[in-house]
């Protein structure tokens, strides 16, 4: 499983272009700017959020 799955965001055209622009590592997800880390975190968010509402 690769980070883009595991946070459920394939679908993000912005993280996958810094993905293949070697800005995001995609196996770990080692972020090397602080927009796309934000990014990342409001995913988190609202994958909790439906996670949430799934219970």
């Amino acid at each position: 499983m690769d980070f883009l799955e595991k946070y459920e965001i394939k679908n993000d055209y912005h993280l996958k272009q810094r993905i293949g622009k070697d800005l995001i590592s995609a196996t770990n997800g080692k972020i090397k700017k602080n927009t796309d880390k934000n990014r990342l975190q409001q995913h988190k968010r609202e994958q909790t959020r439906t996670n949430k509402d799934k219970h």
